[in-house]
This record gives C-alpha cells, sequence and structure tokens, in this order.
C-alpha cells in the first residue's frame, strides 16, 4: 500500500489514538494503575454511544481515558514502531482536541498540566519528521499540524445564539487545511447545504469510507460508523468535490478576511484575494447587492472571478 500511495502522489496518514485505551488485552494495559481517575477515583471509563436511545450503552464495553503521566511512554514507544514503517504522516484522533485530568490520590493532573504534556508530545512527533494530521485541532496543536478534520462548521444552536460565524476558519485558514465532519456522518440530508457550507466556511469535503458494507459494524464498538460503503457515496462525492473545488482553488491558500450576513439564510465570505463568495440556503431565489442567487445556490464574484 505505500508503494501504491507514493507512486500516486496520495498523502497517507495513520490513525492513531494515544489518549484513549480502546484494547486492553496484551498491551501491558492496566485499568488499575494506567487508567486516568474521576473525581470519585474511579477509573475513568467512556462507554459506547447508542444512537438509537441517544443515551450512552452501559452494557458495551468501554475503552479507558489514559492518564497523562504516561502520554510521554505511549508517545515513545508509538514513533519507534512507525519508524519502521515508512510513512511520512500520522493522524491524531484524540491528541489535538482532548484534555483529560487525572484525580488519582497525590498524584493530580489537572488540564492545564495536560495541555503542556499534549505539547510535549506533539513536539516529539513533529520532531521526529512526520507531517501531523489532527482531528479537532485546539489552538496549541496549530503551531504542529498541517491539517485538521473535524473543524467546527456549526454551532450548539443553543436558543441563546443568535449567528453561526466561521470564526474558527478566519483564524487559520491561508496556514492549515481543514474540514468539518464526513458528510456521510453528519446530520446533514441534503447535499447542497453542505456544499454550500464548505464554500462559506472555505472548508475542504471530508467523507469516511470503507471497502466493507455497513452491516460489518452492527453491534461492535464502531457502529458509529453506520453509513461508510464506499459504492453508496462514491458518485455524491465526486460531485461535491468538483463543484467546490472548482471554487475554493481560486482561493487556494488564502485568508477569509470578512463574513456577513445579507438576510436570513444568505451570507457572503469574502478572501484575501477579494474573490467572495454568497450562498443561498433559502430554498428559494434572493437579490441581494444587485446580485441574483438561486434557491439553494452561490454566486462568485470579486477582483478573479464574476460567475
Amino acid at each position: 500500500m505505500l508503494k501504491y500511495v507514493e507512486q500516486e502522489g496520495i498523502s497517507l496518514y495513520p490513525d492513531v489514538a494515544l489518549l484513549r485505551v480502546y484494547n486492553t488485552k496484551g498491551l501491558g494495559f492496566s485499568v488499575i494503575t494506567d487508567a486516568a481517575r474521576r473525581l470519585t477515583e474511579i477509573p475513568a471509563a467512556v462507554f459506547p454511544f447508542d444512537y438509537a436511545l441517544n443515551e450512552r450503552d452501559s452494557t458495551g464495553t468501554p475503552s479507558y481515558v489514559l492518564s497523562p503521566r504516561l502520554v510521554d511512554r505511549y508517545v515513545s514507544g508509538m514513533l519507534k514502531d512507525i519508524s519502521k514503517l515508512g510513512i511520512n504522516g500520522l493522524s491524531l484522533r484524540d491528541l489535538g482536541d482532548e484534555l483529560n485530568s487525572d484525580y488519582r490520590k497525590n498524584k493530580q493532573i489537572d488540564r492545564t498540566e495536560s495541555e503542556q504534556i499534549s505539547l510535549n508530545a506533539l513536539e516529539d512527533i513533529y520532531e521526529s519528521g512526520l507531517e501531523i494530521m489532527a482531528r479537532g485541532g485546539n489552538a496549541y496543536t496549530w503551531q504542529y499540524v498541517s491539517d485538521i478534520t473535524h473543524a467546527p462548521i456549526g454551532s450548539s444552536n443553543f436558543k441563546i445564539e443568535d449567528v453561526e460565524i466561521p470564526f474558527y476558519q478566519m483564524v487559520v485558514r491561508g496556514f492549515i487545511e481543514y474540514t468539518g465532519a464526513p458528510y456521510n456522518l453528519s446530520t446533514y440530508t441534503n447535499y447542497r447545504q453542505y456544499l454550500l457550507r464548505c464554500l462559506e466556511y472555505g472548508s475542504s469535503v471530508h467523507f469516511v469510507w470503507s471497502y466493507e458494507t455497513n452491516e460489518k459494524v452492527k453491534d461492535t464498538y464502531f457502529e458509529y460508523l453506520y453509513s461508510i460503503d464506499y459504492r453508496q457515496w462514491l458518485e455524491t462525492a465526486r460531485d461535491i468535490y468538483h463543484e467546490v473545488n472548482e471554487v475554493l482553488k481560486q482561493v487556494n491558500n488564502q485568508g477569509i478576511v470578512s463574513h456577513e450576513k445579507l438576510e436570513e439564510g444568505v451570507y457572503k465570505t469574502v478572501y484575501e484575494n477579494g474573490v467572495y463568495v454568497i450562498v443561498n440556503y433559502n430554498p428559494e431565489p434572493v437579490s441581494v447587492e444587485g446580485i441574483n442567487v438561486g434557491a439553494e445556490d452561490y454566486y462568485v464574484g470579486g477582483d478573479k472571478n464574476e460567475s
């Protein structure tokens, strides 16, 4: 596989979890001594989520939060093992967006200390020469990562919030490539709405796929990957990618300089090079700034383009 991706110019980022232990058998991990402790001093276990009942499944097999005091040891071991594989990149499943405390008696570690431990781990991985992709991408990771997945492209929708703005994207765009959550595992039921959000937020397209069919993950820990059969998504992904790429290639490595709500469901994003995108999420056409924008459509304009 490594030979194939190199020949095809494909970037490969094998995924690794460093702050969570999913398989406690045969790895030298002890729940008693190595798992972080909650305030109640019991091991910090994370149970699978039951999407049908919208609650955690306490009957499932849990993963355990690794005590931050052991992260350095795990990272050193991981780097030693993967150095034999000849890979150039690494995807960090949890090191980029989780900060865990440990309330073990007389060995407490708070989140501030945990952040420094994560920074040390990121520094070690970066100094090893690996390109780093991170899920979530907290601010302290930015100096080390080249790509971020699952960047926020929406809000919590709490009633106290009035408007969604791409604040995160306005900070990182032009320096780091990013995507939101994968479309095929999101709550979007209309791909046009997802496409418009990518254009408004300057985000790359994201899908998660498997060669195996969806039922392979049923009643397993990976049940959350309920819709990843690539055969069901290939055509949709191709259409979304080509349309988004046709716009975003005009603003490659360009930051977002302004974002404005023109009216309900209509937003304008302006990039550094003068190109702007107006997106209309409404099911009917609108006319804004003397421009007609179709239903669930967009308009690209500015110094470099008028279309």
